[in-house]
C-alpha cells in the first residue's frame, strides 16, 4: 500500500490519502464514484495558470470540460484514509482521437490532465485493513442511497 502525503481539507485540516484502481477495487468504492459523479457537468480548472499550461501543451481544455460519467471511464480513486471516502478521481475519455486522463478533485475541479498509455494498479491498495475499511464505508454509503 502506498499512502500519499497529507493534503489540506476544506477546513484546513491535513489528511492522508491512498489510491485505489478500478481493476482491483473495491467494487463498492467505484460504484459510489459512479453514483456521485453521475450525469453531465461542466468541469472547472483549478487555476488559470493550469489551463494556460495545458493549452500550451495542446490539451483540448474546452472539450475536456464537458464531463459525462456515462461517456467517461473511471480509472482510479484517491481516498481519505481516515474516512474511507474518495476525494479525487481519475477518468479517461477519448477526444479528438486521443485518450485523455483527467484527475477531478473537489467541486468538479480539474487538477491534472495527461495523454498517453494506460496506468495500471501497481501503486494501488489491493488488500488489507484499509481496503476492507474502504469497502465497508462505501458499501454502507451505497446502502443509504437505496
Amino acid at each position: 500500500m502506498s499512502e500519499r502525503e497529507s493534503k489540506q481539507g476544506a477546513a484546513g485540516k491535513a489528511f492522508k490519502t491512498a489510491r485505489f484502481h478500478v481493476q482491483t477495487g473495491p467494487q463498492e468504492l467505484f460504484d459510489r464514484v459512479r453514483l456521485r459523479m453521475r450525469g453531465r457537468r461542466t468541469l472547472k480548472y483549478r487555476s488559470a495558470h493550469l489551463r494556460r499550461q495545458l493549452t500550451a501543451r495542446g490539451v483540448p481544455t474546452d472539450l475536456l470540460q464537458d464531463f459525462g460519467a456515462d461517456a467517461w471511464d473511471p480509472v482510479m480513486a484517491e481516498v481519505r484514509t481516515d474516512t474511507g471516502k474518495f476525494v479525487r478521481t481519475t477518468w479517461t475519455c477519448e477526444v479528438d482521437g486521443r485518450r485523455w486522463w483527467v484527475v477531478i478533485g473537489f467541486g468538479d475541479t480539474v487538477e491534472q490532465v495527461l495523454s498517453g498509455k494506460e496506468v495500471g494498479p501497481e501503486d494501488a491498495v489491493t488488500e488489507g485493513p484499509l481496503y476492507r475499511f474502504v469497502r465497508e464505508v462505501n458499501g454502507a454509503l451505497m446502502d443509504e442511497e437505496d
